[in-house]
C-alpha cells in the first residue's frame, strides 16, 4: 500500500511524536510505502527513513536532502513543509529550527489559516507526487482538517488518530478550534482513539455542544518496540553492569553532538538564586528569572553533566526510582517532589532520576532545593503560586499538592514534615538529567526498580508504564484518565494484590500520600527482583502492546477503507 502519515511535528520526544514513528517504522518493516508530513529537523537520524525532501517558501517544489537504502522491505520519505519558521502548537516549548512558536488556543485567526494554507498547499503536492491509496491523520486538529481540505478533490479517503493534548489543551480553549476540529474528524472515514477514555471524552466533548461526531471509533493503543525495551536482569549481575556500560557509552557520544543543554551550572544557578530568595521578590521577578533560566540552554539536549551524575548513581546495589515525561506541571512530578520525604524517610540509601525536558524545570528544581532546605515558607509560595512564576503552567490542574500542605499544617505535622525533609539529602538524591531518547531509555529502564507515571492531567494513554513493564520494572501510575485502562491491564494479569498492598493513586487530597506508600510498597515487594517476576511484566506488555500488532490493525483498516473507495469509484 501507499500511505501518507499526516502528522506536522517532530518524530522523537512526546507521546504522540513516537507513536507515529513506530507505526511507520513497522509498516515500512511490512513492506508498504510510507510517506510522513512532518517537522522532524533530523529525518536523516532515523534508521528507516530513505528519503527526505524540505519544501521551498511555495510548498510546492521540495528539495531532496538525502536519499539512501535502510534494508527494510518498504520505503519511506519524508516531507518538512516550509512553514516561514512558525510553529502552532498544543503546549508551548522551544522547537529546534523556528523562530516562532505559539499555542493553537492563543494564536490570532490570521496564524491559523496561514498554517493551514501552508500545509494544505504541501500536502496537496505530495498527493500528486505520491499518489497515495489513504491518508492517516494525527491530533484533532489541524492534521484532520489539512486532510480534509487537500484530499478532497481526488476523493482520497483518510483516517484519524486522536491523541490527548489538542483537545483538552487547545480544542477546549477556542470555539474556532472547536470548528476546525468537528469539520477535519466528521470527514474521517474511521477515528482511532489511543484509549477507551480518549474515545469517550472525544465523543462527549462534541456531544455537549451538539455536534456529535457521526464516525465509526475504534481503540489501538499506543505499542512497545519489544526488540528495544528487553529485560536486563536484577542488581548485581552481568547483564546489568554490561547495560550501565553501553548507556554510558551512548550518552558519551550524544555529549559530542549535543552541547548546549543544562549542566551544573544552572543547577548551581538555580540553588542559589532558591538560598538567596526573600519574600520581597515580586511574583513579576520569579517567573522572569525561571524564563530565562529555560531560554539559557537548549532543552532537547541532555544534561552536559550527565555522565558525573550516573557515577553518582548505584545501579548495581541501590534501589532506583525513575520518572520519565515532560518538565510540565501536569505530569505531576511536583507530586512525586513532595512525596520523597516520606520515601527516603523509609529508605535513604534510594536515588531518584527525573528525565526529561521542558518549562516547568526550573520550579521543580527549586522545589527540591526548597525541601532539602526545609524551607516551609518557600515551598509553600512555590506551590501555591506555580500558575504565575511557572512558564509550564498553562493549565490548571487539581491542587494536589496545596491539600497535602493544608492537611499536613491542620493535623500539626507541617514543621514536622520540613524538619525530617531538612535532615534527608534531598538534592543529593534527585537527580535531573534533562531529555534521553528511546536509544539510551532502552538500557536505562530497566536498571531502575521503581517507575512513576503520576500525572494529574487528562493522558490518552500510558506509554511510559508499558515501556517500563517491558523492561520488567512494576510502574506506579494514577488511576485515572486513560493510565487507568492501563492499570487495570497490569494489576488484573499480574494478580498480586495479596502480596503488595497498592493503593489506587484517585486524583483526590490523599494522592500524594497514597504514592509515597506505593513507591514504598513496591521497593519493600521481594518478589520484583524474581526474573520471573519481570519476565511476566514483559508479557504481559508484549501480548497487550506491540507495535507488530498495532501496525497490522493500521494495515487492516487502511486496505478497507482503499476498497471501500474503490467501489464507490466503480
Amino acid at each position: 500500500m501507499n500511505i501518507c502519515i499526516v502528522h506536522g511535528y517532530r518524530l522523537n520526544g512526546t507521546g504522540s511524536n513516537i507513536y507515529v514513528k513506530n507505526i511507520a517504522r513497522f509498516l515500512v518493516r511490512k513492506g508498504h510505502n510510507i510517506s510522513i508530513v512532518c517537522q522532524e529537523p533530523h529525518p536523516e537520524e532515523i534508521d528507516f527513513i530513505n528519503e527526505a525532501h524540505v519544501f521551498k517558501t511555495d510548498n510546492i517544489e521540495a528539495d531532496l536532502k538525502f536519499s539512501r537504502s535502510t534494508g527494510y522491505r518498504g520505503f519511506c520519505s519524508v516531507y518538512t513543509p516550509d512553514l516561514n519558521r512558525r510553529l502552532l502548537v498544543y503546549v508551548y516549548d522551544k522547537y529546534e529550527g523556528f523562530d516562532y512558536v505559539n499555542t493553537f488556543q492563543e494564536a490570532e485567526a490570521d496564524e491559523i489559516k496561514d498554517y493551514i494554507d501552508k500545509n494544505v498547499r504541501a500536502l496537496k503536492t505530495i498527493i500528486k507526487l505520491r499518489c497515495p491509496d489513504i491518508l492517516h491523520a494525527h491530533h484533532s486538529i489541524m492534521q484532520p482538517y489539512i486532510c480534509y481540505k487537500a484530499a478532497a478533490p481526488d476523493n482520497i479517503p483518510y483516517i484519524t488518530t486522536v491523541h490527548g493534548s489538542a483537545l483538552n489543551f487547545s480544542v477546549r480553549e477556542n470555539e474556532c478550534l472547536q470548528g476546525y476540529a468537528h469539520t477535519g474528524l466528521s470527514g474521517s472515514e474511521l477515528i482511532a482513539s489511543v484509549s477507551k477514555y480518549n474515545a469517550n471524552e472525544l465523543e462527549e466533548y462534541f456531544n455537549s455542544k451538539g455536534q456529535g461526531i457521526k464516525r465509526e471509533i475504534k481503540i489501538i493503543p499506543a505499542g512497545i518496540d519489544l526488540e528495544k525495551f528487553n529485560i536486563c536482569g536484577f542488581k548485581n549481575t552481568k547483564y546489568r553492569v554490561t547495560n550501565i556500560k553501553k548507556l554510558k557509552v551512548k550518552l558519551k557520544e550524544k555529549i559530542k553532538t549535543e552541547r548546549n543543554g543544562a549542566g551544573k551550572g544552572l543547577k548551581l544557578s538555580n540553588k542559589k538564586f532558591i538560598q538567596s530568595f526573600k519574600k520581597e521578590f515580586s511574583i513579576e521577578d520569579v517567573y522572569e528569572y525561571y524564563c530565562k533560566e529555560y531560554e539559557s540552554y537548549e532543552s532537547l539536549h541532555i544534561d552536559t553533566d550527565i555522565i558525573d551524575t550516573f557515577e553518582k548513581i548505584d545501579f548495581t546495589g541501590k534501589d532506583v526510582i525513575l520518572f520519565v515525561g515532560k518538565y510540565i506541571w501536569t505530569k505531576g512530578i511536583q507530586t512525586f517532589i513532595s512525596a520523597l520525604p516520606a520515601v527516603f524517610g523509609k529508605n535513604p540509601e534510594a536515588q531518584v532520576l527525573i528525565v526529561g525536558f521542558g518549562q516547568s524545570r526550573g520550579i521543580l528544581q527549586s522545589m527540591v532545593y526548597a525541601l532539602d532546605g526545609g524551607r516551609k515558607e518557600l515551598f509553600k509560595y512555590l506551590v501555591y503560586n506555580h500558575l504565575l512564576i511557572d512558564p509550564g503552567s498553562k493549565a490548571r490542574t487539581p491542587e494536589v499538592c496545596r491539600l497535602f500542605l493544608e492537611d499536613l499544617d491542620a493535623s500539626g505535622k507541617l514543621d514536622e514534615y520540613f524538619n525530617a525533609a531538612s535532615k534527608l539529602d534531598i538534592s543529593e538524591k534527585v537527580h535531573f538529567t534533562g531529555i534521553i531518547s528511546h536509544e539510551e531509555l532502552r538500557y536505562l529502564i530497566p536498571l531502575c526498580d521503581v517507575f512513576v507515571a503520576p500525572s494529574i492531567f487528562t493522558e490518552a494513554f500510558g506509554t511510559v508504564a508499558i515501556e517500563a513493564l517491558s523492561c520488567g520494572v512494576l510502574p506506579i501510575i494514577t488511576y485515572d484518565y486513560g493510565f487507568r485502562e492501563v492499570h487495570d491491564t497490569i494489576y488484573n494479569e499480574l494478580k498480586i494484590g495479596n502480596s503488595i498492598k497498592l493503593k489506587k493513586l484517585i486524583i483526590d487530597r490523599n494522592f500524594i500520600t497514597n504514592l509515597s506508600h506505593n513507591i514504598n510498597s513496591v521497593i519493600d515487594f521481594k518478589q520484583r527482583s524474581d526474573f520471573s517476576f519481570r519476565e511476566k511484566c514483559r508479557n504481559i506488555a508484549a501480548y497487550h502492546y506491540s507495535w507488530e500488532s498495532i501496525a497490522e490493525s493500521y494495515e487492516n483498516i487502511y486496505g478497507r477503507y482503499i476498497n471501500k473507495i474503490s467501489r464507490r469509484k466503480q
